[in-house]
């Protein structure tokens, strides 16, 4: 099974060789990636190589060059956008967590549980039939299988802490809205300034609301 849209790839590893999927993963500006290996999985990030066992989830930031060797049977490779996922203020937190920005290495993992496996393996045979649905029903079940990852790497390292009474934050729609520009711009503009004058904030402004709804300033979100 392959789903292929301007903000989010599904592909399945099953049946795959290894020389075919080597090199196959090279993430967008505002791509984010997670991987669930089948088995021993061996990652090149950024020059640095990395071994991963199997039955893990791989949580992958934006903006890194990646590469892959992978010999299991199974397993598969989801990319979506921060446009795609980012629906409410909720999302935001999530996606801008420790799960994918918290980690000393690029990337994070969590081992999958034997109820989270068969968890998997229902949502992805329920993907397979909403693909003939309509558009708009496909992408939504997508977002809800990405959440449930996310939500489950969340839990599983113990992360949730910045997750709390979000609604009650001032300032996460303009958050949202800098985070999406991020992803959009970062390669290009990594000053802050850049953004708070398009959001029609200071700067300082701007990295208080940061730090208030994500933990982060500015410029740590930008990098």
């Amino acid at each position: 099974m392959e789903s292929i849209s301007s903000h989010f790839k599904l592909k399945k590893l099953e049946g795959q060789r290894e020389s075919e999927l080597c090199g196959q993963l090279s993430t967008a500006p505002d791509f984010f990636t997670i991987i669930k290996t089948a088995g021993t999985t061996t990652l090149k990030i950024n020059n640095d190589k990395y071994q991963v066992a199997g039955n893990t989830l791989v949580f992958i930031s934006p903006g890194k060059n990646v590469r892959f060797s992978y010999t299991g049977l199974g397993g598969f490779m989801l990319t979506f956008s921060a446009s795609f996922y980012e629906q409410s203020s909720k999302d935001t937190v999530i996606l801008n967590s420790e799960l994918f920005f918290g980690s000393e290495k690029p990337f994070e993992t969590c081992t999958i549980s034997e109820n989270e496996e068969l968890m998997q393996q229902k949502w992805l045979e329920k993907l397979n039939w909403y693909r003939i649905a309509p558009p708009d029903l496909y992408e939504a079940a997508m977002h809800n299988f990405v959440e449930s990852l996310l939500l489950y790497g969340l839990q599983t390292k113990n992360k949730f802490g910045q997750t709390t009474m979000l609604n009650t934050i001032p300032g996460v729609g303009t958050v949202n809205t800098f985070t999406v520009m991020i992803h959009k711009n970062y390669r290009k503009e990594q000053n802050v300034a850049f953004y708070a004058d398009r959001l029609n904030i200071c700067p300082r402004k701007l990295s208080q609301l940061c730090t208030r709804v994500v933990g982060k300033t500015a410029r740590k979100l930008i990098r």
